[in-house]
């Protein structure tokens, strides 16, 4: 049967209302960005914050080029599968970034970007072993901020920890972790306050603030990068078996009277972990050792690193073991400031010169030729 006239017109006129609508929204939207995620899909995504993770998530991200994903959005890389924004207001996926780690796949070899509104969240995250790839996303240190307050007298050293890691290719920017327990006396038990400990291998933090007293950052093992981050303490406060390239960073030492800036824990001679603070600051008050031997052959060493008159003349200290003389590696290269005095170091310690400098000038150490470049290229590409 024929469509008579009326209809006809009537039709054309819906068309054309809803081809009106379909421009109005597209050209709203961000350039080169999809209209807002459905409510359900949303739903949906909220559904997935469970510890519980099913192996048939769905892939509801294109695989393009990648751009900054809107409020809401897909992203839109060939490396990327998810996207998911923490906020506290409601205005995002999720309201906590424990929440937002639940949701990421299992065992991926493609990267998920948390990003993390500014606030202070008040929780303990654990990213486990078999959530890899993650690069947590805020909007300064000091105004996205994941806190506690546990020491080790209330559940042991690693679970006094405010933030742990132990996936590997981690990447955190523009985040702020900190551990609020009371600052200890030195010598004083049970006191050990630890904001983060990193576990994985491959992981990178640029700008980046770590807060605590005693035990601050647990750079535990594994090849890690640290890019104009600011590390707080008093005690130990960056101590553990990490391979690890310090870059840019501000030390900042809040000791009452004395402390330790590192303690690295290195066992073997041969093995190839250690700390290597490259173009580095070190400030703040008290008086405190550059390291102390917590492993029987720790590694540390200072590059064209500016330290204040904080640090006490010997520099370094065995902890009561003079075997670790012969064992240990402890150096400075090019430092300046008025604690960067060399002649009265300690005996077992070195001055190097520019051969022996070498191996520790730049991202060799951490073999990052072959994995930082995978982390920065998302760094760089999320616009401020």
């Amino acid at each position: 049967m024929g469509m008579g006239p009326l209809r006809l017109i009537c039709l054309w006129v819906v068309l054309l209302f809803a081809t009106v609508i379909l421009l109005v929204v597209i050209s709203h939207s961000p350039s080169g960005a999809l209209p807002r995620i459905p409510r359900s899909v949303r739903s949906d995504l909220k559904k997935l914050a469970s510890k519980t993770i099913p192996n048939n998530i769905p892939q509801i991200f294109s695989n393009e080029t990648y751009s900054r994903p809107c409020q809401g959005s897909p992203t839109s890389s060939k490396n990327t599968s998810y996207f998911f924004r923490v906020d506290q207001s409601g205005r995002g996926d999720f309201v906590s970034v424990q929440a937002a780690v639940n949701a990421v796949p299992e065992n991926s070899e493609q990267r998920t970007i948390i990003e993390i509104k500014a606030g202070v969240y008040e929780e303990r995250v654990v990213i486990p072993s078999n959530k890899p790839h993650i690069t947590m996303q805020g909007e300064g240190m000091n105004v996205t901020i994941i806190t506690g307050n546990d020491n080790a007298a209330k559940r042991g050293n690693e679970g006094s920890v405010t933030v742990a890691i132990y996936a590997d290719h981690f990447t955190a920017v523009d985040m702020g972790f900190k551990n609020l327990a009371p600052m200890p006396e030195p010598g004083e038990l049970g006191k050990q306050a630890v904001a983060l400990v990193i576990c994985g291998d491959k992981a990178a933090f640029y700008d980046c603030g770590f807060y605590g007293a005693q035990d601050t950052l647990f750079d535990y093992a594994g090849r890690h990068y640290f890019k104009n981050c600011f590390i707080e303490g008093s005690i130990d406060f960056i101590f553990g078996d990490g391979r690890s390239l310090y870059e840019g960073c501000e030390i900042h030492v809040i000791a009452e009277t004395t402390g330790s800036i590192t303690a690295q824990a290195r066992s073997k001679p041969e093995d190839r972990s250690g700390f290597v603070f490259m173009d580095c600051t070190i400030m703040g008050h008290g008086l405190v050792w550059l390291g102390r031997a917590w492993g029987t052959s720790s590694r540390v060493v200072f590059v064209r690193s500016y330290m204040d008159d904080i640090i006490i003349p010997a520099g370094w200290t065995d902890f009561g073991d003079s075997t670790v003389h012969n064992t240990s590696f402890y150096a400075q290269y090019k430092c300046s400031g008025p604690g960067a005095e060399s002649a009265v170091r300690v005996p077992w310690s070195y001055e190097l010169n520019d051969d022996d400098a070498k191996q520790f000038l730049d991202l060799d150490f951490i073999d990052g030729a072959s994995w930082i470049h995978a982390t920065r290229k998302f760094v760089d590409n999320l616009p401020s």
